[in-house]
């Protein structure tokens, strides 16, 4: 029999955090890139903790205050996509790059422009952020209008 874990729950819901992961043509990656945090409010007790212990294997983002955390997310969710290659990954350079999709009847859609890259090194491998153009889509062909 294993031995027993002594965990915090904050160690525990961090761990959990970190096993959950996605896998696509064979590779296996992380679900969540960081988590967001505001220390000191009392509802997040040992999850400080927990994170800094666990700092080599998930990113914390500080934030100043709630609001700035639930505005931060919701544009995020309504104006961005996120996704992950197997095998290339976000490079300098590389905003306002292409991002398609195939459509069923073999024609290719934009659905998207690169933004950012969640991670450090230059062109990893991992999550990149993509702006949503249906999102943008309105004030695009207004600036094009003025061309």
């Amino acid at each position: 029999m294993p031995a027993t874990t002594r965990l915090t729950t904050a160690q525990a819901l961090i761990r959990f955090l970190i096993a959950q992961h996605s896998v696509r043509d064979g590779r296996r990656q992380p679900f969540f890139a960081g988590v967001f945090g505001i220390f000191g409010h009392g509802n997040v007790a040992g999850i400080g903790q927990a994170l800094d212990q666990m700092s080599d294997r998930i990113r914390y983002y500080q934030c100043r205050n709630e609001q700035a955390m639930v505005h931060t997310a919701a544009a995020f969710a309504k104006h961005s996509y996120c996704a992950a290659w197997p095998t290339a990954g976000i490079c300098a350079g590389d905003s306002g790059g292409p991002l398609t999709v195939r459509l069923r009847d073999g024609r290719t859609r934009l659905i998207g422009i690169v933004s950012l890259s969640l991670e450090t090194a230059p062109c990893a491998n991992g999550v990149g952020v993509f702006t949503r153009l249906a999102f943008v889509r309105t004030w695009l062909k207004k600036q094009q209008a003025r061309d």
